[in-house]
């Protein structure tokens, strides 16, 4: 939506998920669109960028690109709160392979969204332990 409203604020944020350009967007959702008022919201180091910041939100920004933006962030709001209760469940489920855990994410390419689901993939194994331990040291 902002591309086609001609907002190019993600040519100048480094990602449309920061506090910065989300002032902006919810600025021009309310109905904002003077590019300087909208460059002004930059926060932190965005703040060096206040010209950029002006040419990128110099557009033709319509209150239908507004309703449809304001779709999109509740959305992403939404999942940001289901993913956030996913990954409680998950660190409440896993605590009793933290040792287990800790380990796997020794080895390279294994994180710790990862990690989980190997503990979870190898929870009938019996020496579940042991696997992942041999499995850490034979990477070292």
């Amino acid at each position: 939506m902002l591309e086609d409203g001609r907002a190019k604020i993600d040519s100048v944020a480094s990602s449309l998920s920061t506090a910065s350009a989300r002032d902006m967007i919810e600025a021009m959702i309310a109905g904002e669109r003077d590019p300087a008022v909208l460059a002004r919201l930059a926060r932190g180091v965005m703040r060096r960028k206040i010209p950029e910041l002006e040419m990128a939100c110099d557009g033709r920004f319509t209150d239908s690109h507004a309703q449809m933006c304001r779709l999109h962030l509740d959305a992403w709001d939404h999942l940001t709160v289901q993913v956030a209760a996913v990954d409680q469940l998950v660190a409440e489920a896993a605590a009793p392979f933290a040792a287990v855990i800790a380990r796997l994410v020794t080895i390279p390419g294994i994180g710790p969204r990862t990690a989980p689901v190997i503990v979870e993939e190898l929870a009938d194994t019996k020496s579940l332990a042991g696997l992942a331990i041999t499995a850490a040291n034979s990477v070292r």
